[in-house]
């Protein structure tokens, strides 16, 4: 009877479940990032980057795009956007 119960605290449980609901998650919806696409703008705005930032990275090879013909509007795969995530730069110290 005792190996059927565990105790943790708080924290460390919710951190788990969080982990746990976010395997999951990417498991059902994983396969569909390669054929989901959203808008430049969209993505930049859910990311917290400017277009500026995310046109450099597309020069640079970092991400690739998808675009219709004839169209000025620019396309990321889902599976494009952690390339995409703002760079934190880390403090000087004085």
């Amino acid at each position: 009877m005792l190996g059927e119960f565990v105790v943790m605290q708080k924290e460390e449980f919710a951190r788990m479940l969080r982990i746990l609901i976010s395997e999951e998650i990417e498991a059902q919806i994983g396969p569909l990032k390669a054929v989901i696409a959203i808008k430049q703008k969209d993505a930049c705005d859910a990311i917290g980057i400017t277009d500026d930032t995310a046109r450099n990275r597309v020069n640079q090879g970092k991400v690739t795009t998808l675009q219709r013909d004839g169209s000025r509007l620019v396309y990321f795969q889902l599976t494009e956007l952690p390339g995409l995530k703002p760079r934190f730069r880390s403090q000087r110290k004085k």
